[in-house]
């Protein structure tokens, strides 16, 4: 009788046992895949958005080459109209000293010149002031394109491309200004926009994700003249809207969803200097499908380490399943378990810090790329003239070698020809500027190699002054003058001081972070006054090194300055910033340098960063 009173006791303890197991390992099993989902899905949100951003850069990137070659294209057709012999004719006809055929013979055979050393230039028209065709040279330009005299733009203008005989061409009219300032007449070139459509193919190529389109707005309606496979019927009414918001001046993203899986995102910016749009357009599966795959893998692979998890802790109670109680030792294991896991997650974000850092060197090497291209193509531009006149002042050489076989006019008629006061004028100012602009880009090279320091890896002893000057070479086309402000002024109090002993490379870094803070904090301020960064360094009483940064915008508030070292913090808008830069700064100053790192700031006195490490790192 005793043992059938204990027996619903005993079957009690084992169903409380049972539960306590299940729950247990369900608990566990949840708590893994929530704590784990959430940062998952956190970072591949943040992915998400710099999938974006890097999709904005590309479009950047075509519209810099669009505005490199309208820019090309007006500079030949300047070239053309200001050639002082034809114009000098343009004038004689205009003041009727000569007729008609007399101005188009002598014309013809100039601009002849002109368009067969030029592979771009497909047909050159010119009109005088009466509106009169002088000459045609190549390709006839119809009628109907040719402007009316006079025109306002003393600038060489673009019209959209046009078709003749199947291809596409653009029309730059390039004004004549005469001896006394006034218009004589207008060049009418046109242009093989074959380098257009090169660009848009060029990303279809390389990118094979979406497509890219380039149009305008005319008479309130849309114009597509270059995108995918040169059809407007592949065009959706996002890229329509984009490319007509381009042309208003606006820069910017819109997102069509049709429905979950089918989905688009739309990129677009204005071109600089005219009235065009560009617009790329990517399906969203296509620009995340590697995140995708990879957020799946995570996702499996977390479902499969928690489920081990829980099966692991069945395994472990099994064996002790007529004790009501864990021993402590146990949960301390499974403890330890999920802080190895948390610790793999910890490693992840590490990885994705990387990427970001990355990232960032990406957008600022396209940054001094586009530095080094205009001097580059300000040489370029300028060898065809020096080419030009060194081969005129070796004929003329030549002449007076000769002077027994050429007479005296003919030496004087040559001299006029090639313009040599001109010539002699000209010349000496062609070579300084083409050396001003290889200086440039020695200097922008020079700090490159100082900013990065891949001869000085590790600790040693470095100028610490020599590191902000390259930085600040580095960041100068950040301060130059923008649409919204003047250029930002440098003021640099540098003390004197011995090399300091640091990683060059990482205090380098620090100088970029809080440096590019500072310009952004500038950037879009209503400045009563002019944008200034004072950067001042000193050299203290014990052994350390004081550098300060400071700028005169806004400031910030006490909230936001006691968050400003916390990792993925950041008070910019989304997009433009991953709120990691002045975290790794943090990190490089205080714990690998053994320095110190803070600011000081009050709301509408400006904000100061102030890094202070030791002279040598065993000084601490």
């Amino acid at each position: 009788m005793s043992d059938k009173q204990h027996l619903p006791g005993t079957k009690a303890v084992a169903k409380l046992q049972y539960s306590q197991k299940l729950y247990s390992t369900l608990a566990i099993f949840t708590i893994s895949l929530v704590i784990s989902s959430i940062s998952v899905l956190t970072f591949y949100h943040q992915l998400r958005k710099e999938e974006e951003k890097n999709l904005r850069f590309r479009l950047h990137t075509r519209t810099l080459a669009i505005k490199e070659f309208l820019s090309r294209s007006k500079d030949i057709a300047l070239q053309i109209s200001s050639r002082t012999q034809a114009r000098k004719i343009l004038e004689d006809y205009n003041q009727r000293q000569i007729d008609k055929e007399i101005a188009n013979k002598n014309i013809s055979r100039l601009i002849l010149d002109a368009l067969n050393n030029s592979q771009d230039v497909a047909g050159i028209t010119r009109i005088a002031k009466d509106n009169n065709l002088i000459t045609q040279v190549g390709i006839p330009i119809p009628s109907k394109f040719l402007p009316q005299l006079p025109f306002d733009s003393t600038n060489a203008t673009v019209s959209i491309p046009i078709q003749l005989n199947g291809k596409s061409y653009l029309i730059i009219t390039s004004s004549i200004i005469d001896s006394a300032g006034n218009q004589a007449g207008a060049d009418i070139v046109l242009f093989k926009a074959s380098g257009l459509q090169n660009i848009v193919d060029d990303y279809v190529t390389s990118d094979k994700i979406g497509g890219m389109f380039l149009g305008t707005v005319n008479q309130g309606k849309v114009e597509l003249f270059f995108s995918p496979n040169n059809s407007q019927n592949q065009s959706s009414n996002s890229v329509l809207q984009a490319i007509s918001q381009a042309v208003s001046g606006n820069t910017g993203s819109l997102h069509n969803s049709k429905s979950l899986f089918n989905s688009k995102i739309v990129v677009f910016e204005p071109i600089p200097n005219n009235v065009w749009g560009i617009a790329i357009e990517v399906e969203s599966q296509k620009l995340y499908a590697s995140l995708d795959k990879q957020l799946l893998l995570i996702i499996i692979t977390i479902v499969l380490l928690s489920g081990l998890s829980a099966a692991g802790i069945l395994l472990i109670l099994h064996p002790f399943s007529n004790q009501v109680l864990i021993h402590t030792h146990e949960l301390e294991q499974q403890v330890g378990e999920q802080t190895a896991a948390i610790g793999e997650l910890k490693n992840t974000q590490s990885q994705l810090i990387q990427t970001e850092k990355m990232s960032g060197l990406g957008q600022l090497v396209a940054g001094i790329a586009h530095e080094i291209n205009n001097p580059v193509s300000f040489i370029y531009g300028n060898l065809k003239h020096a080419e030009e006149y060194s081969q005129n002042l070796i004929g003329l050489i030549g002449l007076y070698q000769n002077t027994d076989k050429n007479s005296a006019t003919d030496i004087e008629d040559y001299i006029e020809e090639i313009e040599l006061e001109f010539v002699k004028d000209d010349l000496p100012k062609l070579l300084k500027s083409m050396r001003e602009g290889a200086t440039r880009i020695r200097d922008i090279v020079l700090s490159l190699r100082n900013f990065s320091r891949s001869d000085e890896q590790g600790i040693k002893f470095v100028d610490i002054h020599q590191g902000i000057e390259s930085t600040l070479l580095i960041l100068q086309h950040r301060l130059k003058t923008q649409s919204n402000r003047p250029d930002i002024e440098i003021t640099k109090e540098y003390d004197k001081f011995p090399p300091v002993e640091c990683n060059a490379n990482q205090l380098n870094q620090v100088f970029m972070n809080i440096i590019t803070n500072a310009i952004d904090a500038l950037e879009n301020q209503n400045q009563q006054h002019s944008p200034n960064i004072v950067i001042d360094t000193e050299l203290l009483e014990n052994h350390w090194v004081s550098i300060q940064i400071a700028d005169n915008g806004t400031g910030i508030t006490q909230a936001v300055k006691s968050r400003l070292f916390e990792p993925f913090f950041t008070t910019k808008p989304i997009g433009q910033g991953t709120g990691l830069g002045l975290s790794i700064s943090y990190q490089i100053i205080v714990e690998q340098h053994h320095g110190k790192l803070w600011c000081d700031s009050t709301l509408g006195s400006g904000t100061k960063f102030t890094i202070q490490i030791p002279v040598q790192q065993k000084i601490i």
